[in-house]
């Protein structure tokens, strides 16, 4: 069976366990109106991903740049 939880037509997952025990990462998905879990971590990995090469590339143009700003 399935519950309409809001008017934008999106299900609410469903299980016959009671709702706190619910996968987080599957209610996560439904907050964020994600098709399912899958899609929550892929954006997630990507995110993460993206701050360390991010923090990464900082740190080499620290190390290069460090004597112009020294000055």
């Amino acid at each position: 069976m399935e519950k309409s939880c809001t008017s934008r037509s999106r299900v609410a997952p469903t299980t016959d366990m009671p709702r706190p025990v619910l996968n987080f990462v599957d209610e996560i998905a439904f907050l964020l109106g994600h098709r399912d879990a899958n899609v929550t971590r892929a954006v997630y990995v990507r995110e993460l991903a993206d701050t360390r090469r991010r923090s990464m590339r900082r740190s080499r143009m620290l190390a290069e740049y460090a004597d112009l700003l020294k000055q």
